[in-house]
């Protein structure tokens, strides 16, 4: 509920307007304050869903990949976030989405469990998320580093999952 406020923060920030990156570093502190805490609350007192355990992680993929491409739009954030990485956090999204839903349709349906790499590169967006609204320019050099490095090998991560899936699956099924 707190992404487009979010966006429209970023979107209307402008140097003048200083109390717009403040409010978008606010609201992206509550948004992962609270998405960190439903999760450990569903999982404390077993109130997780399976409707929940989908949608969750599309949420999360939504908000961070329309962060990412509203702040890299707004050229006002004078630490900016380059025009290259949301592609490449999009197509990383892309092809965990669409391979996992290839996967479900094609061979068998998939339980889908978020992997460790995963859960740190989306915790690592979120800082790097703040840090643009910040501007805190001795970080942001450093996360974009860090980020860009665990998005490429999350998406390794999870290709080489859904690849030994489906070889598994094709080897018990077709015994080849």
């Amino acid at each position: 509920m707190l992404l487009p406020f979010f966006l429209l923060s970023v979107l209307l920030y402008t140097p003048e307007k200083e109390f717009l990156r403040y409010i978008a570093f606010v609201l992206c502190v509550i948004a992962i304050v609270t998405d960190l805490s439903d999760g450990y609350i569903a999982r404390k007192f077993k109130m997780s869903s399976e409707l929940g355990a989908r949608l969750d992680p599309m949420a999360d993929k939504l908000a961070v990949n329309l962060s990412l491409v509203f702040l890299a739009a707004n050229s006002s954030f004078e630490h900016n976030i380059p025009l290259w990485f949301p592609p490449l956090v999009v197509f990383r999204d892309s092809v965990i989405v669409v391979g996992t839903y290839l996967i479900s349709k094609k061979l068998a349906q998939v339980k889908v469990t978020p992997r460790p790499l995963g859960k740190i590169t989306s915790f690592c967006l979120s800082i790097y998320i703040g840090l643009i609204t910040l501007q805190i320019a001795s970080l942001i050099q450093i996360f974009l580093i860090l980020c860009t490095t665990l998005v490429v090998l999350s998406l390794f991560d999870y290709l080489t999952i859904g690849i030994k899936f489906a070889l598994s699956y094709r080897r018990t099924v077709y015994g080849k």
